[in-house]
């Protein structure tokens, strides 16, 4: 593998002042691919800055908008620059903030680079936000539409390391940022500082799965307009609005849609699942804000079996956001207290299709508790709105890809196996539901049980019958109008039913 140095330049710019400093690289090319192994895009080891040469990082501060004046002044939110440590002469990129009201990408560094086809992305370095601030640093990369495909956003303190990002789409031009706009000064202080050691992007050839493969399995593709999935579990949605923090304070996020998460769809198909009128407000809470969309996958707590599935793929609009598996288990963060796993996907003004292996998800790093992704206990899906704008995220067609189990209808009502026996000389079909009523088609003299769940879960019916004919009809009209989930069990017969009643 062919390695060459490449020294780096920053522009520092400060009021009217363009102030040059050095970085050095480390780039090793494509011949890489051929003995798959990492790629260093760009390594920061400000220690060296020597000279310039080739590659140039911008960094720059945004004026602040007055409205009284409704024009642009000339104020000094935050700057960036290099220093020198006292004790042991290490220089860092240091990013400071004076705590103005500022943009949220108002003090930030940027390195320009190409994200391919076929390649995955992860960012890995060292830095700490110092004592004398709070709040959060964000480092990701941007695409050519200046959209965020993936980011950290957390208050570093040492070692970091993002998600893997897997670039699909077509090849475009992009950006590596470092963003120091959430920083403020600590109570007391008069300036707060982020001080970043080292920084590299790790790039990898990949194999890009076809979403529409031929063994995809359906999560749910909401076609049948409700809060159900296909697995049994249903949506959910939450935000942060009055959690708080140590000191008292509390975020005010908010969605608008509460009641409504099955939507009518905007992508050609009959329904989707979203959020909308989503408000992401932290106030003066110490932390990111949220608002989350939610799947679970089973009916009640227990997790789902996602160890033959290759690929998880969905279809979305909107926010930038977080897709995160939670465990079996892990509901209240009792396993990884909240630090889920999980990848960045960027906002989109347009439908879009992502697709990843769940190999590639991870957790954050230096918070909560480091915890191996149990494959065989998925018990939710999120997806954790990080962007403001647009202010909505719908999504659609929620699948896996190369999975070889069936996908298990009858999980969101679990009951013991044993009533459920196998003979390859009968088969029942149940045709299904209509105006309050059950059909069953099925071989004479088949003893079936069938058990009635609300959408909390709570049994409320149940009875047992001997089929006495090719179609039987049940009528469940004594039942409160509402949507409700019947199953169905017996001698070589299981099944999971529908069933709305007006």
């Amino acid at each position: 593998m062919r390695c060459g140095n490449i020294l780096m330049e920053f522009f520092i710019m400060q009021k009217k002042t363009l102030i040059t400093v050095y970085l050095f690289a480390f780039l090793c090319i494509a011949d890489a691919f051929a003995q798959d192994k990492d790629i260093l895009i760009a390594q920061g080891v400000f220690n060296n800055c020597q000279s310039l040469y080739l590659c140039e990082w911008n960094s720059y501060v945004e004026p602040v908008w007055d409205e009284k004046l409704q024009s642009y002044k000339d104020y000094l939110a935050g700057s960036v620059y290099l220093g020198t440590d006292l004790e042991d002469e290490t220089r860092y990129l240091i990013f400071k903030t004076n705590g103005m009201d500022i943009k949220p990408y108002g003090i930030q560094a940027t390195h320009g680079l190409i994200l391919q086809q076929g390649h995955s992305y992860q960012i890995v370095g060292t830095g700490r936000v110092e004592e004398s601030a709070t709040g959060a640093v964000s480092i990701g990369v941007m695409n050519s539409l200046d959209m965020t495909v993936f980011e950290i956003e957390q208050s570093f303190n040492g070692e970091f390391k993002s998600s893997v990002y897997n670039h699909c789409s077509k090849s475009e031009g992009g950006n590596l940022y470092i963003n120091a706009g959430k920083l403020k000064p600590s109570e007391g202080e008069s300036a707060g500082y982020f001080i970043l050691q080292e920084i590299k992007i790790i790039e990898n050839e990949i194999s890009c799965n076809d979403v529409n493969h031929k063994d995809s399995i359906k999560i749910d593709d909401l076609e049948d307009g409700d809060d159900v999935t296909l697995t049994g579990g249903t949506w959910f949605a939450y935000d942060d609005n009055n959690t708080r923090d140590r000191q008292g304070n509390y975020s005010q996020s908010s969605f608008t849609n509460i009641d409504s998460l099955v939507l009518p769809a905007t992508n050609g198909s009959e329904y989707m699942a979203g959020l909308e009128g989503i408000a992401l407000d932290a106030g003066y809470y110490n932390g990111a804000p949220f608002v989350v969309l939610g799947l679970k996958m089973n009916k009640d707590s227990s997790g789902y079996d996602f160890s033959s599935c290759d690929v998880i793929a969905y279809d979305y609009i909107g926010a930038q956001h977080q897709f995160k598996v939670v465990m079996e288990g892990d509901y209240n963060g009792e396993l990884t207290e909240d630090n889920n796993h999980y990848v960045m996907a960027s906002k989109s003004v347009s439908w879009k299709t992502v697709s990843f292996s769940l190999g590639a998800l991870a957790q954050e790093p230096n918070w909560g508790y480091t915890y191996r992704l149990d494959m065989t206990k998925i018990g939710k899906l999120l997806w954790d709105v990080r962007g403001r704008i647009p202010d909505y995220l719908y999504v659609d067609n929620v699948r896996c890809l190369k999975r070889s189990v069936v996908p298990v209808d009858s999980n969101d009502v679990k009951s013991s196996s044993s009533e459920v026996e196998s003979s390859s000389n009968e088969h029942t079909t149940f045709i299904g539901a209509s105006n309050g009523r059950l059909q069953i088609s099925a071989n004479y003299g088949t003893d079936v049980r069938v058990n009635v769940f609300d959408m909390l879960g709570n049994k409320v019916k149940s009875l047992r019958l001997t089929l006495a004919k090719d179609d039987n009809t049940i009528v469940l009209t004594d039942l409160a109008r509402g949507k409700y989930i019947a199953k169905i069990s017996g001698k070589n017969a299981s099944g999971v039913v529908r069933i709305n009643i007006r």
